[in-house]
């Protein structure tokens, strides 16, 4: 026996703290003890149970004791001491609470029965707390005169009721709210009132001493709890009290008396608080009894008077016998019964009738006992009138006395006498009395009330409603409300502590009022501030996204302004503490001082209230300093922390805390702003250190009453009221007792319940179904238990939308709570039959089965309960207002109470289920604020008005899909582009404002005929027909933009004809008025038609309405191709300004400078992103070792391996590793992502991969741009599969938030790749113009300044010109052809018909030709591609040849021309150098001949024949000369040959070059031209031909890339995706019906280069004929079943399943003649054309179960069972110590179970032979999930305690050799696992030999395992024989890891 002397203190020097376990002198017991010396001083430590036993006997007349026991002695010791009265309390420790719990349930004192030390330390530290209280708590002097105790703590009222005072002083003890809080929650959940009352009284009796204090101290909780319910006192006082005054020794016990104890022994601030709870439906105390002959006067009740109404001051003169209950009958009052006692003597109490609805327009205060003179004088002031009570007899024989008092009151108001028991109201006597009285006291009424003792007597309710009607009548009319003298007078009943208390609240108030209470918004600027951005967040999130125009000025406004108010918090968040603003200076002030805190918060909170009250503001979008309130400074303050000191912001988010801790409601999500302040609250929630939530919220209707139900349930103060009292979501913490537990012994393994009440559904100032859906969604995500309350019936509307929200669950993409438990409460039922009820739940739970969510939420059939209505409501005769009051309904009370029960019941399963990461404070806050920035940024979420509708959204959006690839193909892009290219943009807009109103009419016919025949509702069918009209409208938006980008292009190539144009009118004005001009005066000319022309093209490329445009067009097209995918738009616009900064970057490499920009961008946004959410909130999720020697692309090995690293950082061993790391590993991930995931190699490799497809399209001007967003989505699609496979290992995917980031960044990628392209051919613009300048300005003064002989030049330029025509026209015949005849041969260039063909090959083929064929896919594919490309260009070839034919023929014909005119002119003298000078006369004689004009005619005439216009006789030119033409030349064209319409066709488009030409010398002018011939006969069929070759070169190169456009291959067989993803326009690559995959067929998996690893067989199966359940291993992925393969990769179909007879078989062929090559090729495979049957692993355990393997426990040992429960089922921690070695093993093999399990080892067997002095087998070959760890624990006596090998090795082969004679083990591959941590009583040499020789070829594996100090030289020649492999295991907690070794053995071989 151990002692430890108790303490000094006077105390606890008689309680004694004894513990009995068999280790209690360890060295962590030690330990532990220094625990319990903190708690309590006195403990005695026995190791034996007779010891005990005997020092507790002789010890019981000087100690009291608390006992903790381990489960195996207390089962003995406790029936033995229980009775003993000196027993307080008794804790059981023990390795297995479950069983235990049996036989400690029947024993009252057992207090908790735990294997956590920490539980089992709270649990002692709260009982003891609570029985130290007991003796501080102070008992007034007023204690009736029949109770024998001598001044118990008389304390001065001042002491009592004002001052905060230390609980760590034993001398003195006051409650404060956190113990209102806490009173009595869940300790009552299966008890009646009735029923507490019993057991307290027995309790009592029971007791040795029969403690007083100890009784009031247990009659306050009880009452605490109902005060918080808002109950009456009386239901359980009552009961109580008839008990108690059964007993002769007990003072008569009153309720005054428990009110005035527990209000004196509370805190000033909780004094407030239970005076406002006791109003609700008590009488509240004014007036208690003296101390020290001085009346005390309670003025916490000035808080809650009403000075809104009268208050009538009952009270007798002279006694008066039933007064109160004829006050009662009156008012509706429970005035107590007066007794006989100082509480009922001259005491006042106050009924302010706060429980009636519609409030009794009267209030009463009652005088217990006979007042006297001067206490009326003190407090009439006080009231509004008096009813008088005064008996006839007294009345007539002391009518001076009344006199004298009704004298006092004369001119205080309303005062009605009641004469009482007169029978006869003419009585003489008796209005002789009344005489006098009205000579004194004139405005006295007088009432006459016969005997009314009998309330219940018609007559007597008949004059009392009399009475009734005339008191409320005439009392309010004679009101005169004045709120400032009754304040005054209320204050002059205070005490002078009480004066001074109320002076400094008063003065508080006052300096706060300016500022806090009636602050401007100029006092809150960071707020101000942040209320306006989130206003600004809301109006663009109201703005639908398909109604959302991103060329909307006012969107794009809001993102300024947001952007502009982001930046400006942020700056001033950043200037220090003045930046914070005044309100947040006086608000910080409240808070300075700890023990003013909460006494100022509720101040401050009563005056906002007051405040609010007064101005009746309830235009909910009035300004927030108009309708300011606790909260709103609570998150001003909040907001402000970012700017202050570090230690200012520790006092505010401790103070916060305290606030908190205190049971006050906080606000989680802000219901004005819809925000979270996550980070401050997750640094608040880090004070709950080491402490665990139970999450547990409510939703239902407004009004429904789900505060009230919480207030219940767990006495929780949520404020309620009609209508909307609750916004947003809010928090209440309840903590959880010691006895909160199965049978009230087993704690928890949570320490609070995190209650969180929502704002209510449907409510009618919101309106919102949205927002409803949204609050719906956030507690379904984030709470363990979720209830939800409704009045009665279950509104349809609630329940779509529970049903809608369930299934968002699964799009919510965030971490969230695994199957939250959902229970329905019909609240206020009429009927409570359960029955009736039963049909509205399953309803609900139909729906959810039939839509397949029945998984996601655990809505079971019993999870629905029924509640009568909270109160009962009684109608009130009031003459001046309809009212009725409330009392709280006793059934509802008793059945919230079973419900409490079963609710926390229901949670000790709940939180095992989901594992307790959602259960630590701040990782809880953390996701919950992820969960709502979801809910925010997807809309989509909480859209719909239920479940159907997204699924009936989801099927006609897919049929639009489908009908967009119909009607608004690539094709119908094409042919608009090139329709339309040649118009204005003016005329381009309309002509595409008609085409898409015809397509539009189309579309909207279309979907008629699906919306009718599907049936949908209206909100599908508008949302329906907006999406058409929107997507069509942005649709044809992009395309306008992109043919007006392609008629810029055009008018690029037709510049030089419209400038010709140009010029040649400039130089019609110019020779037109002043005929030619100077060259110098001309090139003046020129340039300023330049200027004027051209030189403000530079300037019409505007940056940010391209980038508008840009983003506009991505995004639209993005959502048709996935719209779950891309966040709402504000969330893309918002980079504008970042986008705009690019343009500063250089121009010659600004595509990847800009993408390597954003790449950065996103790569910093990423950093403050959490890339992970967890697949499962599974206990039972595993790691391994091989998983951390993998290499990743995107996690980071070494740091995840340093994740392993102990607390020192020396890196833990090989041996040490624990592969099952379970939650703490995947919690240190989640705490380390910055670390261990490569979010930047996200971005990197997105980028690099998008920048690879912009460089393919960047000059495919003609590509739509669906097909480029396609091609980027699904490689996007595939990144995100890529990085999911990697974390999925780890039990993660990709976070939502991230996936966002991508997508928006592949958004701003693409839109940059067309903004760039739009730019560059802005660029290119501005170069043409410039380059050709020059060649227009030499045109231009060809036409207006006279030039020498220019012969050569104009015969060069217009051969040029001839050319360069026929070119054109070539170039776009051909074209057209070419185009044609491609697109009707396509669809036989796809890969999967060049595919088809080859397959086709197959059977004929040589071994060779099928080698290259199976290892060099593409190739093979890009050869047949080239041969039947040769063939096709073959056949177009020929038709271009005649087309070529044909244009050389022109040419011919042409020059064939000019050569017959040459002669024909020089038949006629044409050769003459006058010739020119000859031909033409002026026709007006007075002007002279210029023989520069004659030059111009000379073109003109050689034009008008070319062009096949008449011979003219005159020619006018245009500065009006005219010159006639002589006969001559009529004469030699006659001579000429007839000209081809081609020829004149030509000719006719070269007029403005005619024009500018003038030809002196004819003859040279031909000569010259024909000198040019022959180089323009070869310069033109060069050109035609280079142009075929590089056109058929293009189209080739474009058919080629997408043949290369999907280089995947299928991830199982390494066939080749053979789809031709262009074909579906509408679906991402990747995703729906445009999946990659083998239309041709899979081929056998050994042509990819497969092989079964351990047989080394090639695999011979294909991807159609694999079975779910199968098994497959890829390098990739490793070993998984093929239903996980599938699922992790999504992006493949891999095709119907087949059978191999069915199947048609090219592969098999191939493989039987080539496989032999293909296996030696891959690496020495074997070949094989039917595999082996696959080896069943069978592990045969055999598992030393002697007494060395089970030592006793120690302390810790039993701490860790509460991890270890189930060990198939259990959290893995690594670092456990001290357990016994048999339960270190059990752990193993649990673990070793779970791991090949994950690993989908699915088919392994397990035979578990158990050892000591005999073998016995636990399991023989049974499936991994059929084994129960439970059965293993087998006593000692089923084996015996010794070691005996020879038993283990005898079973083992009996075990065998059945296995041997069963033909269906034939395929078994057996691994024996050998342990053993001792010396074998006997070697097993001969079992041994039949082993190693009879049985050697049936094992595969032998591991020979030895623990501690074994015999290494018996094992060594065991594990030699065996060839096996040696395992030292040097302690028992390494066995985990030595059996994971072997578990994940074939991933690391």
């Amino acid at each position: 026996m151990t002692t430890h002397s108790p303490a000094s203190n006077s105390n606890t020097e008689n309680l004694m703290l004894i513990w009995l376990d068999g280790n209690i002198n360890t060295s962590e017991n030690l330990s532990a003890k220094q625990e319990l010396l903190r708690i309590i001083s006195n403990i005695q430590t026995f190791e034996t149970l007779d010891k005990c036993r005997e020092f507790i006997n002789s010890n019981l007349n000087q100690y009291q004791f608390i006992l903790i026991v381990s489960g195996r002695f207390g089962q003995e010791l406790v029936p033995h001491i229980h009775q003993l009265s000196q027993i307080l309390a008794i804790h059981v420790f023990c390795m297995n609470p479950k069983v235990n719990l049996q036989w400690a349930k029947d024993f009252e004192k057992i207090k908790s029965v735990t294997v956590d030390f920490r539980k089992l330390l709270s649990a002692i530290k709260e009982d003891h707390k609570n029985r130290t209280n007991v003796k501080k708590i102070v008992l007034m002097n007023t204690l009736p005169p029949n109770l024998n105790i001598v001044n118990q703590g008389t304390i001065l009222p001042n002491q009592t009721n004002e001052k905060i005072v230390d609980v760590n002083n034993l001398s003195v003890f006051q409650f404060s709210l956190k113990d209102l809080v806490n009173a009595g929650e869940l300790q009552y959940t299966n008890k009646n009132m009735k029923g507490i009352a019993n057991d307290l009284v027995k309790k009592f009796k029971a007791g040795v001493d029969r403690d007083i204090n100890l009784l009031i101290m247990i009659v306050l909780e009880p009452m605490m709890y109902l005060l918080k319910r808002e109950q009456s006192l009386s239901d359980f006082l009552d009961p109580l009290i008839t008990l108690l005054s059964k007993e002769n020794d007990v003072p008569r016990i009153s309720q005054r008396w428990l009110v005035d104890v527990m209000m004196n022994n509370s805190n000033r601030f909780l004094c407030r608080r239970l005076i406002a709870l006791l109003s609700k439906r008590n009488p509240v105390p004014m007036i208690q009894p003296p101390i020290n002959n001085k009346y005390r006067f309670v003025s916490s009740i000035i808080h809650i008077w009403d000075y809104s109404r009268p208050i009538l001051l009952s009270f007798s003169i002279g006694e008066c016998k039933g007064k109160t209950p004829l006050v009662n009958a009156l008012f509706d009052t429970n005035f107590e019964q007066s007794v006989n006692s100082n509480y009922f003597h001259e005491t006042i109490d106050v009924d302010f009738g706060y429980h009636f609805v519609a409030r009794r327009s009267l209030n009463v205060a009652d005088v217990h006992g006979i007042i006297s003179i001067e206490t009326l004088q003190r407090v009439y002031q006080i009231f509004d009138g008096f009813l008088v009570h005064v008996q006839a007899t007294y009345f007539t024989s002391n009518i001076s006395d009344v006199i004298t008092f009704l004298r006092l009151l004369s001119h205080s108001g309303y005062i009605l006498l009641l004469i009482r028991d007169l029978d006869d109201e003419d009585d003489e006597t008796v209005q002789t009395a009344i005489t006098n009285l009205d000579s004194e006291c004139s405005n006295c009424e007088v009432f006459y009330l016969p005997n009314v003792a009998n309330t219940n007597t018609y007559a007597t309710k008949e004059k009392i409603g009399e009475l009734r009607e005339r008191c409320f009548t005439d009392a309010v009319k004679c009101f005169n409300p004045n709120e400032e003298n009754k304040r005054k007078y209320l204050e002059q009943l205070m005490d002078d502590v009480q004066l001074k208390n109320a002076e400094q609240d008063k003065t508080f108030v006052e300096s706060i009022r300016q500022v806090l209470i009636n602050g401007e918004e100029k006092d809150y600027p960071l707020y101000s501030l942040f209320t306006r951005m989130c206003n600004i967040r809301f109006q663009i999130a109201k703005l639908d996204p398909y109604h959302a125009d991103f060329q909307d000025k006012r969107l794009y406004d809001l993102h300024q302004e947001l952007y502009e108010i982001s930046s400006k918090l942020d700056k001033q968040q950043r200037d220090g503490f003045q930046g914070a603003g005044k309100a947040f200076e006086a608000f910080f002030q409240c808070l300075q001082n700890q023990e003013d805190q909460l006494n100022n918060l509720n101040l401050l909170s009563n005056e906002l209230k007051h405040e609010r009250d007064k101005k009746k503001i309830k235009d909910p979008t009035a300004s927030f300093y108009q309708q300011i309130s606790l909260e709103i400074h609570w998150r001003n303050a909040m907001i402000s922390s970012k700017c202050i000191s570090h230690d200012k912001r520790r006092t505010l988010i401790e103070a916060y805390y305290n606030y908190i801790i205190e049971g006050n409601p906080f606000e989680i999500v802000d219901g004005d702003n819809f925000e979270m302040q996550d980070e401050f609250l997750t640094e608040v929630l880090k004070l709950f250190a080491d402490r665990k939530f139970f999450i547990m919220s409510i939703i239902g209707p407004q009004n429904s009453g789900k505060s009230t139900l919480l207030n219940f349930l767990f006495g929780t103060l949520f404020e309620v009221r009609e209508g909307r009292c609750t916004q947003g979501v809010y928090g209440s913490l309840v903590k959880v007792q010691s006895e909160t537990a199965q049978h009230k012994l087993i704690p928890p393994e949570y320490d609070y319940i995190l209650l969180i009440d929502t704002e209510g559904l449907l409510s009618i100032e919101k309106r919102e179904e949205q927002y409803d859906k949204r609050l719906i969604l956030f507690c379904l995500a984030v709470s363990h238990l979720v209830i939800v309350n409704v009045i009665g019936e279950i509104n349809e509307t609630l329940r779509q939308m529970l049903i809608l929200c369930t299934q968002s669950l699964t799009y919510l993409g965030e971490t969230r709570v695994t199957r939250p438990t959902v229970h329905f409460v019909l609240n206020q039922k009429t009927d409570p039959n359960r029955a009736n009820c039963e049909e509205q739940v399953e309803i609900i739970r139909h729906g959810l089965i039939e839509n397949g969510l029945e998984k996601l939420i655990d809505l079971g059939a019993n999870n629905f309960h029924v509640l009568s209505t909270a109160f009962n409501r009684k109608p009130f005769s009031d003459p001046n207002v309809e009212c009725a009051a409330l009392s709280t309904d006793i059934k509802f009370v008793t059945d919230v109470q079973n419900l409490c029960k079963l609710f926390v019941d229901s949670s000790f399963e709940i939180i095992r289920v989901t594992g307790d990461r959602f259960s630590m404070p701040t990782e809880w806050v953390k996701f919950a604020n992820s969960v709502l920035q979801v809910i925010k940024k997807y809309p989509d979420l909480t859209y719909f008005k239920d479940i159907f509708e997204r699924e009936e959204t989801n099927r006609i959006r897919q049929d639009i899909r489908q009908t967009f690839k119909e009607y608004l193909s690539p094709k119908t892009f094409q042919v608009l582009i090139e329709r339309e290219k040649e118009n204005s943009s003016t005329r381009i807009q309309d002509s595409f404002k008609m085409e898409q109103d015809k397509m539009l009419n189309i579309l909207e016919s279309n979907l008629k005929q699906k919306i009718e025949r599907y049936g949908v509702s209206e909100n599908v069918r508008e949302r329906s027909y907006r999406f058409i009209q929107v997507q069509v409208t942005s649709r044809f938006r992009s395309w306008e933009v992109s043919a007006i980008m392609a008629s810029e292009r055009d008018k690029l190539n037709k510049m030089i004809h419209h400038t010709d144009a140009e010029l040649q009118q400039l130089a019609y004005d110019v020779t037109g008025k002043i005929c030619f001009m100077k060259k110098t005066s001309a090139i003046d000319k020129f340039e300023k038609m330049w200027e004027h022309r051209f030189a403000h093209v530079g300037a019409e490329f505007n940056s940010e309405m391209q980038w508008r445009q840009s983003i506009d067009l991505v995004c639209r097209l993005y959502d048709v191709l996935d719209q779950d995918a891309l966040p709402s738009s504000d969330n893309v616009l918002a980079y504008l300004p970042f986008l705009i900064k690019l343009d500063t970057l250089e121009h010659t490499d600004f595509l990847n400078q800009s993408l390597s920009k954003i790449s950065e961008e996103f790569i910093s946004k990423a950093s403050n992103i959490n890339p992970l959410t967890p697949l499962s909130i599974s206990t039972d999720y595993l790691v391994c070792r091989s998983d951390l020697e993998r290499s990743y692309d995107f996690l980071d090995r070494v740091e995840l391996k340093a994740l392993l690293d102990d607390n020192s950082g020396k890196q833990l061993t090989r041996r040490k590793i624990i592969s099952s790391f379970g939650q703490d590993f995947f919690r240190k991930i989640n705490n380390n992502w910055a670390k261990v995931v490569r979010a930047s190699n996200y971005f990197r490799v997105l980028i690099k991969r998008m920048s690879e497809f912009f460089q393919l399209k960047i000059n495919d001007e003609h590509a739509a741009e669906i097909i480029l967003l396609q091609e980027i989505l699904g490689a996007l699609n595939t990144l995100t599969q890529e990085i999911n496979q990697e974390l999925n290992i780890f039990n993660f995917s990709m976070s939502k938030s991230m996936q966002s980031l991508l997508h928006i960044c592949a958004v701003l990628s693409i839109a940059l790749f067309y903004y760039h392209r739009h730019k560059t051919h802005f660029n290119k613009v501005l170069m043409s113009l410039n380059k050709n300048k020059t060649k227009w300005q030499e045109r231009f003064l060809r036409m207006v300044v006279i030039q020498e002989n220019n012969d050569e030049k104009n015969a060069v330029d217009l051969v040029n010109e001839f050319d360069n025509l026929l070119y054109k026209l070539f170039v776009k015949q051909a074209k057209e052809i070419i185009e044609k005849d491609v697109e009707n041969e396509e669809s036989k260039l796809n890969k999967y018909s060049l595919m088809k063909q080859l397959d086709d090959e197959v059977y004929e083929a040589e071994n060779d030709w099928l080698i290259r064929y199976v290892l060099d896919q593409n190739k093979m594919i890009e050869e047949r591609f080239d041969k039947c490309w040769e063939k096709f260009k073959e056949k177009i070839q020929q038709q271009i040849n005649i087309i070529m034919n044909s244009y050389s023929a022109i040419v011919i014909e042409f020059f064939g021309i000019i050569q017959a005119m040459k002669i024909a002119l020089q038949e006629k003298g044409g050769n003459s150098l006058t010739f020119v000078d000859d031909l033409f006369e002026p026709s007006n004689s007075g002007i002279d001949s210029d023989l520069h004009e004659k030059k111009l005619c000379m073109a003109t005439l050689i034009y008008r024949y070319f062009s096949g216009e008449s011979i003219p006789t005159h020619i006018e030119l245009r500065n009006h000369s005219i010159y006639a033409v002589q006969l001559q030349w009529q004469e030699i064209i006659n001579t000429l040959p007839k000209l081809s319409d081609r020829l004149k066709d030509i000719f006719l488009s070269m007029k403005s070059s005619f024009e500018t030409y003038n030809i002196a010398y004819i003859d040279l002018f031909l000569d010259k031209i024909i000198h040019k011939k022959s180089n323009s006969e070869v310069k033109l069929q060069k050109d035609m031909t280079n142009y075929v070759e590089k056109i058929f070169s293009s189209e080739k190169e474009r058919l080629l890339i997408r043949i290369h456009g999907c280089q995947a291959s299928c991830p199982c067989c390494k066939r080749l995706c053979d789809i031709d993803h262009h074909f579906d326009n509408a679906t991402p690559v990747g995703q729906g019906e445009n999946r990659h995959s083998c239309q041709s067929g899979h081929w056998i998996r050994g042509m990819g280069g497969i092989r079964y690893e351990k047989t080394n067989e090639a695999s011979v199966t294909w991807c159609e004929i694999i079975k779910d359940e199968n098994r497959i291993f890829t390098s990739t992925n490793g070993d998984q079943s093929w239903a996980d393969f599938k699922k992790n990769h999504a992006d493949w179909d891999f095709g119907n399943p087949r059978t191999p007879e069915t199947k048609k078989a090219p592969y098999v062929h191939i493989w039987k003649k080539i496989g032999k090559d293909l296996c030696q090729r891959f690496g020495k495979m074997e070949f094989v054309e039917q595999n082996s049957p696959i080896p069943v692993n069978h592990f045969i355990l055999l598992l030393d179960h002697s007494g060395s393997m089970n030592e006793s426990d120690t302390l810790l040992a039993k701490i860790s069972k509460l991890i270890v429960g189930n060990t198939t089922n259990t959290t893995i921690d690594p670092h456990q110590t001290n357990l016994s070695p048999w339960e270190h093993l059990l752990r193993a093999v649990g673990v070793f179970i779970r791991i090949r399990i994950q690993k989908g080892y699915l088919t392994d067997l397990m035979t578990i032979i158990i050892f000591a002095n005999k073998a016995v087998r636990a399991y023989n070959r049974a499936k991994l999930n059929e084994i129960d760890m439970e059965r293993l624990r087998i006593p000692m006596s089923i084996c015996g305690g010794g070691t005996n090998f020879s038993a283990a090795f005898s079973m083992l082969i009996e075990t065998l050799n059945e296995i041997k004679k069963d033909s269906t083990c034939n395929d078994f591959q057996q691994t024996i696992i050998f342990l053993t941590d001792g010396e074998p009583q006997v070697r097993p040499t001969s079992e041994l030999i039949s082993l190693s020789t009879d049985y050697k070829s049936m094992i595969a594996r032998f591991w020979t395992q030895g623990l501690g100090n074994y015999n290494r030289k018996t094992l060594q020649e065991i594990n030699t024989t065996m060839e096996g492999q040696l395992v030292d295991i040097e302690k028992p907690e390494d066995l985990v890891s030595a059996y994971v070794e072997i578990a994940d053995f074939d991933d690391t071989t």
